[in-house]
């Protein structure tokens, strides 16, 4: 049976009688004074739709069905996304696949936020529940809420919950995808630590997160506070970045990447051979996407990140060791070098291709 489409009628305004509950024809009714205050106060002319008691219902029956003709429900009503939030992530954020979204995260699913780079993002969701203001903790409950219709719309979150349990509160994550799931749990964390929130205890499996909190000090104040902030937000997010995390993980890249970041270890072989198999496979597929002249500088770089060489100077070509002259990677170097005929001499510190 087709949706019925509304029929070419008048206009003309007829008069029906309606039952309310006696709190919904309150709530409403304070909400009309509520909304015309605040126009009033923004020195707005008060719009149409709430003049009256009848313009707001009508106003708020035609849109409804309007939905309803698009295919929408009652039950779409419950996680509609308002205009706001949609404005909000409009500004910093674009669709995306989500087979290959969760394929990406994977890789740096241990990482820690680089603050230098995404601070300006942490500070948009602070200001997005506080407007610089002071805000209760109700306040972040009801916006907290509103987060959780954009969440169960983006097609990667099954659920969310937000509950009081005495003083505290507990935050429930049901995701769909578990390497998105936990990246964005640890993304909430962190969010939950810029707005002065301390988490103080954590149960995550592979899609379900459940974080208890209470708010600190810090959110009772509209103050920047960066510092203070930055500290609870590495405290929420050490959870899901911490080295036992990596270890339980089955997958050793991760452990890997983590080490990597230290700048300190190099590569090492048992032996000259295999460590020349590799270098030279790499080397054949160098040269099969760089010019002849770019060589000597990617063999170096090549050599820089296996943190065997260190402070190469592009113009000069040369560099400094960071390994002993009596190892196998020192011998390696050698042998390759001489492959590819390269000459170099050692002044003082530093070795000088030719």
């Amino acid at each position: 049976m087709p949706f019925p489409k509304p029929r070419r009628l008048s206009k003309k305004k007829i008069r029906k009688s309606i039952t309310l509950p006696e709190y919904l024809d309150d709530w409403i009714e304070r909400y009309l004074k509520y909304e015309r205050e605040k126009q009033k106060e923004h020195g707005n002319q008060i719009k149409n739709e709430v003049k009256s008691y009848s313009s707001f219902i009508t106003n708020i029956l035609e849109k409804v069905m309007n939905l309803f003709l698009k295919g929408k429900n009652m039950d779409d009503l419950e996680v509609a996304v308002d205009s706001r939030m949609n404005k909000f992530y409009e500004k910093m954020s674009f669709r995306a696949l989500i087979m290959y979204y969760e394929f990406i995260v994977k890789i740096n699913k241990y990482g820690k936020f680089d603050l230098k780079r995404l601070l300006n993002m942490f500070m948009m969701y602070q200001n997005f529940f506080t407007g610089g203001k002071p805000i209760t903790e109700d306040d972040a409950i009801i916006t907290l809420n509103r987060f959780k219709n954009f969440m169960i719309n983006n097609n990667t979150t099954k659920d969310v919950m937000i509950e009081r349990s005495g003083n505290k509160y507990i935050f429930q994550y049901f995701g769909i995808y578990p390497d998105m799931h936990y990246d964005f749990s640890k993304c909430i964390a962190g969010i939950l630590g810029f707005l002065g929130i301390k988490i103080d205890r954590i149960t995550h499996s592979n899609n379900y997160t459940r974080m208890d909190f209470g708010s600190t000090e810090l959110f009772k104040v509209d103050a920047p506070a960066l510092e203070d902030r930055i500290k609870l937000f590495e405290y929420n997010t050490a959870y899901f970045t911490n080295f036992n995390k990596i270890l339980e993980d089955e997958e050793d890249l991760h452990l890997w990447v983590r080490i990597n970041e230290s700048n300190l270890p190099l590569i090492s072989f048992k032996n000259i051979e295999d460590g020349l198999k590799l270098i030279r496979e790499i080397i054949d597929d160098l040269n099969k996407w760089i010019k002849p002249r770019e060589f000597k500088l990617k063999l170096l770089k090549l050599f820089n990140k296996l943190r065997w060489i260190t402070h190469i100077n592009e113009s000069k070509l040369s560099f400094q060791l960071l390994i002993e002259k009596h190892t196998t990677e020192y011998n390696i170097i050698k042998i390759i070098f001489n492959e590819s005929k390269l000459e170099y001499e050692e002044f003082e510190n530093s070795i000088y291709l030719k």
